[in-house]
């Protein structure tokens, strides 16, 4: 029989058991605890190096794109990447090992010796400087195909034009065999033509005086219809000058009944009749004398007149003499006898007086002057006409009095003229372009019309104005140019 313990002592014992038991246990779970945390801070640092050198062959959107391309037996992406390297290597070059940037250095060189070698031989194709190999293919196949279209037309042209050219050869022997038919035939008819002659003579020797005698005749005749031809000359001639003369006293008489131009602006418009100050001069015409706000008048020295009209060019074809005054006054306001006038320009060193003359060749009271406007106008003077500027120089005429006319004739009094119309030189290229023969064609209509009507004016003694001088007889050449 077990001795018998006490309780307190079997719990103690029991106690301290379980106490050895726990510290054993917890000893054992902290040295796997330690083991684990060491071996899992392992493995943690070798799966961020991991990452980093994942991070740095590939990215995520890169790797989605290789795992989209199809995996032959158990190669890895990589390994699939590589291979159609490999595959587009060697496809582009015929070698495998070469890396993109040896593939793509190769085939520039190729592209850069095979345009030399077209150079050299003078063929006219340029390689297509394109920035990838299959544009450069197919821009060089449509030029190799353009290339090979234009050869065969170039031959089919050729060969048309030789078989043109042996039909014209075929032609000529064809017409030279004939022709020389017709010699042969002409040779033997020649000889036949000299046999009968020479019949003919042995039979008519008789008849060589009374041949003589009518040959006599008929140069008897022939001074005849001569001596009335020439007679007829002399008469026709006289009536020439009768008629010159004629034409002559008729274009003096039609000179007193037309108007002189020159006579007409040696008679002033009105004159200054005061200057209160810079800006302003007061005139003596007016509403009596049909002037209108807006009317311009050219200012003179009354010491020195009024001038004339002078057709006098340089060596260039400009004008010698200008009729520019002492100014310009455009007229502001109106009263029955007088107007007042702004000064719109004062030529340097010069100074509006008091009894200083006025005059717009379009304006007068009295008469209706007739102008006939032609041809292209500059008044900017920037080089180019501007349809506009004859526009207004025709409104002017209308506003202030005159009268325009579609034609230069007998009553015509002013003639102003644009600038003449040059002609353009005519290049190679232009003489085989429509639309450059079109210019050419019309520049010459122009300066035809152009000099017909200066010629026309000339023979009826009528003064032609150019755009500047018209601008100055009417005082608007300063307002023109704003």
């Amino acid at each position: 029989m077990p001795p018998i313990t006490s309780a307190p002592q079997n719990s103690r014992a029991t106690l301290i058991s379980w106490l050895v038991v726990f510290v054993i246990l917890f000893v054992t779970a902290a040295s796997f605890a330690i083991y684990y945390n060491v071996q899992w801070n392992k493995d943690e640092v070798g799966l961020t190096n991991l990452g980093a050198k994942y991070k740095q062959a590939i990215n995520d959107a890169e790797l989605a794109d290789l795992q989209g391309r199809k995996n032959q037996g158990s190669q890895t992406q990589v390994g699939v990447l590589l291979t159609e390297n490999r595959k587009l290597s060697k496809w582009v070059i015929g070698k495998e090992t070469m890396t993109a940037e040896d593939a793509t250095t190769a085939v520039s060189k190729a592209l850069a010796e095979a345009q030399k070698q077209l150079d050299d031989s003078k063929i006219a194709l340029t390689l297509p400087s394109a920035d990838n190999l299959l544009e450069t293919v197919r821009l060089l196949t449509k030029q190799a195909v353009d290339s090979g279209a234009a050869a065969s037309k170039a031959m089919a042209d050729a060969k048309a034009a030789h078989d043109e050219a042996l039909k014209v050869t075929q032609s000529r022997d064809a017409l030279l065999a004939e022709k020389d038919k017709e010699i042969a035939a002409a040779n033997e008819k020649a000889q036949q033509a000299v046999l009968a002659s020479a019949e003919y003579t042995k039979s008519k020797d008789g008849n060589v005086s009374e041949i003589a005698r009518s040959a006599g005749l008929q140069v008897a005749e022939a001074y005849k219809q001569q001596e009335a031809l020439r007679q007829a000359l002399e008469a026709s001639q006289t009536i020439s000058r009768d008629q010159a003369m004629t034409i002559s006293k008729l274009q003096g008489r039609l000179e007193k009944l037309r108007l002189n131009p020159n006579e007409a602006l040696m008679q002033a418009d009105g004159e200054i009749t005061q200057v209160p100050d810079d800006k302003t001069v007061y005139i003596n015409i007016g509403q009596r004398q049909s002037v209108t706000p807006g009317l311009t008048f050219e200012v003179y020295d009354r010491s020195k007149g009024l001038p004339k009209l002078s057709s006098a060019k340089d060596a260039s074809g400009n004008d010698l003499d200008q009729p520019a005054g002492k100014g310009s006054i455009e007229v502001q306001r109106v009263f029955p006898d007088f107007s007042q006038c702004k000064i719109v320009k004062t030529a340097p060193g010069q100074h509006i007086f008091a009894r200083d003359l006025i005059e717009n060749l379009i304006f007068d009271p009295h008469t209706k002057y007739n102008f006939y406007v032609f041809g292209d106008f500059d008044i900017s003077n920037t080089g180019t006409p501007n349809p506009n500027d004859g526009e207004l120089i025709r409104r002017l005429i209308r506003d202030w009095g005159g009268k325009l006319q579609t034609e230069v004739n007998v009553d015509t009094d002013f003639v102003v003229l644009g600038k003449e119309p040059t002609i353009p030189v005519l290049t190679e290229e232009d003489r085989i372009n429509p639309p450059a023969q079109a210019r050419y064609q019309q520049k010459v209509k122009e300066l035809n019309e152009y000099q017909e009507i200066a010629s026309k004016a000339a023979a009826l003694r009528i003064p032609p104005l150019n755009q500047n001088k018209f601008l100055y007889f009417v005082g608007f050449y300063d307002q023109a140019k704003r």
